[in-house]
């Protein structure tokens, strides 16, 4: 009953019946919402910090050196913003694709927001 939002009928049925043992089904049930509820918020403070993530996500050009002879290309990537600056350390899901036209390099770098 309480499920379906009939809190003053139980009350009714306590009242007309008060020698059955409803504490434990209506307990079981408050224990059941209580749950769905905390799940739901769960749910909900994930995807919150899903978007967050996503709106702080930032596309930054690493800095780089070349150079090449005949028969080799050598690259000197940093993912910072110029080569005489700090770089990120940890770098993941670090994928480098070869075409015929060029080299395409894409890394993510999970970073810790701090507020002063």
């Amino acid at each position: 009953m309480i499920r379906r939002n009939f809190q003053k009928s139980g009350a009714l049925l306590i009242d007309a019946f008060p020698a059955t043992d409803l504490e434990e089904s209506a307990s079981a049930a408050i224990a059941g919402l209580r749950n769905s509820v905390e799940k739901w918020k769960s749910t909900m403070r994930a995807r919150k910090a899903q978007v967050r993530r996503a709106k702080r996500t930032q596309i930054v050009a690493p800095a780089f050196q070349w150079a090449q002879s005949l028969t080799h290309v050598y690259l000197n990537v940093k993912y910072s913003t110029k080569l005489d600056s700090p770089g990120y350390l940890e770098v993941i899901n670090e994928t480098v694709n070869f075409t015929d036209q060029g080299v395409a390099l894409v890394a993510d770098v999970e970073r810790v927001l701090t507020r002063r």
